[in-house]
């Protein structure tokens, strides 16, 4: 059957920075077959700051076509690295150490001394 999508998709960020469009076109020839999922992804940079859950549009054109407030996609609520809505679209957290403590085990003078630290972050670190 070959790619249903073709090679042709093109992202448009929305305005003001909150979520945005993905045009793809199915190419003369091929289909979307009926009752089937059809699952697709793309990459995107992630800002460098943290930002609430956005709203992805899928528009779609072609012999079919749909207007793109149809495809208004919000996402899931899974948990991704440790960070809870993490799989929603373009949620996106700064990691950092959430609480850290430190400990000794000797308090006195000319003794041996162990240091101990913990400390927890927002996130699982790669």
């Amino acid at each position: 059957y070959g790619h249903a999508f073709g090679d042709y998709a093109e992202w448009t960020a929305g305005s003001g920075g909150t979520g945005g469009v993905l045009l793809f076109k199915v190419p003369e020839g091929m289909y979307l077959e009926v009752g089937e999922q059809h699952v697709f992804s793309f990459v995107v940079t992630n800002p460098g700051t943290a930002q609430s859950t956005q709203t992805v549009r899928i528009a779609g054109s072609g012999r079919i076509s749909f207007d793109a407030s149809l495809g208004a996609f919000q996402g899931s609520g899974s948990t991704v690295m440790g960070v809870a809505s993490g799989a929603a679209p373009l949620n996106v957290i700064v990691p950092r150490f959430a609480m850290g403590r430190a400990g000794q085990s000797n308090p006195l003078t000319g003794g041996t001394n162990k240091l101990f630290v913990t400390m927890t972050t927002n996130c699982e670190l790669p």
